[in-house]
Order: structure tokens, then C-alpha cells, then sequence
């Protein structure tokens, strides 16, 4: 009898263990979260480099009568990487950085296919912003790059667009942290550490963490 009584403790403990193990960061398709694949192509002098990251996106909405219903958009994801030849890193940032758009989906950034639907490739006058750290580990180093004059001889870029639909068991990648690890920590909300921005100013100062890595809201 004893024994019977430890084995039933042992298999309540085992039970509340497993019901209380911490769940995955994974967004997933049980909590509403769809994956997009963010993709940007660049041709070298060594060839096609590719640049892709898996996106999660979910909006949830709540009815808020008699206005309707409040809804909330949601992504996770970063910037697609491309790593170029010379030893330097593209970034082709998430657009939107809390200036209303979508951050890969932006309005109007698509092409037109003959029937006059929009297509999954962005205009050539709607590629992403393409930014660059001079000094990776400064964060006040960000240079943008021109798509029509990217690097010099032989670099071009080919197109961008977006995967919609992906398995939604696919993870999201996570590979900018190891490229630009003080993002784990930046306290500023630009990337020359001011709390506000100018449109017009120098490139840190129009750009934020959100343009790089997106973890909630937008």
C-alpha cells in the first residue's frame, strides 16, 4: 500500500511538472499567428545572394460597441540578412517602425499583374530600405544604401518580395541577435540613442530597433 501511495505521488508530481513546463517562444498557429517569408535577392560578382526571413504576424480584435471592434496587430520577426561577398551584412529592414504601415506589407508596394492584381513583389520604387552598419558594434554606424547603386561593379538588386502562406509550424528566424547582439539591450529608441526622430535627419536618427526587429505591436 505504501508503495501504491509513492507511485501515485510520483505520477501527480510527473503530471503538475509537465503542466506547469514553460511554453515555446514559438509563435504558433493555435495562438492565431501566421508566417510570412520576407525575401530579398542581390546579384555579386560571386552570384545570387539571398536574404530570407520567416515573419510571424496575428491580429486580434475585440468588440467594442457601439464604435465595432478595436483590433490589435501583432508581428515578430527581423530584417532579412544578406551577407555579401566582402565580408559585410545587408539589412533589408522591416518597414512600418510605427509609422503605421505593415512592416513587410507596406500599402501599394506591390506590382501589377496583367489582370490588375497585386502580385507578391515589390515595386522597384518600393524596395525595401536597404541599411548597412559601417562598425557592426556601433550602433550609430547605420548607413542606408541605395537599391539603384548598391555596392558598386556587379551588384544589383535582383527583387524582393513576400512567401505568404508558409507552414505555420515554420519558426521564425532569430539570426540578428548574433549579428548586432547590443540589440538585446538598446535603450534608445533611435539608433543614435535619441527618443525622437528627424525624417530628414542623418540615417541613425530615422531608423529605430523596430526597423531591424519587430517582438509585439506595430
Amino acid at each position: 500500500m505504501k508503495r501504491l501511495s509513492s507511485l501515485i505521488l510520483t505520477c501527480a508530481l510527473v503530471a503538475t511538472a509537465c503542466s506547469q513546463a514553460p511554453k515555446s517562444d514559438e509563435p504558433s498557429p493555435e495562438d492565431g499567428w501566421r508566417k510570412l517569408g520576407y525575401v530579398i535577392e542581390i546579384d555579386t560578382p560571386e552570384g545570387l545572394k539571398v536574404g530570407r526571413s520567416v515573419v510571424a504576424e496575428r491580429t486580434t480584435c475585440e468588440k467594442n460597441f457601439p464604435q465595432g471592434s478595436i483590433c490589435d496587430a501583432e508581428v515578430q520577426g527581423e530584417a532579412a540578412i544578406v551577407d555579401l561577398p566582402d565580408g559585410t551584412t545587408l539589412y533589408a529592414a522591416l518597414t512600418g517602425n510605427g509609422f503605421g504601415d505593415h512592416p513587410v506589407a507596406p500599402r501599394n508596394a506591390w506590382e501589377i499583374d496583367e489582370e490588375g492584381n497585386a502580385t507578391e513583389q515589390y515595386k522597384r520604387d518600393s524596395l525595401p530600405d536597404l541599411l548597412m552598419f559601417t562598425q557592426p558594434s556601433v550602433p550609430s554606424s547605420l548607413i542606408q544604401i541605395d537599391p539603384e547603386k548598391p555596392f558598386g561593379d556587379g551588384y544589383t538588386v535582383k527583387r524582393a518580395y513576400v512567401e505568404r502562406d508558409l507552414d505555420p509550424n515554420t519558426p521564425v528566424t532569430r539570426r540578428i541577435m548574433d549579428k548586432l547582439p547590443w540589440l538585446s539591450d538598446w535603450s534608445g529608441n533611435f539608433l543614435n540613442g535619441s527618443k525622437l526622430t528627424r525624417r530628414s535627419g542623418p540615417v541613425p536618427e530615422q531608423y529605430g530597433t523596430g526597423s531591424l526587429l519587430m517582438t509585439g505591436q506595430y
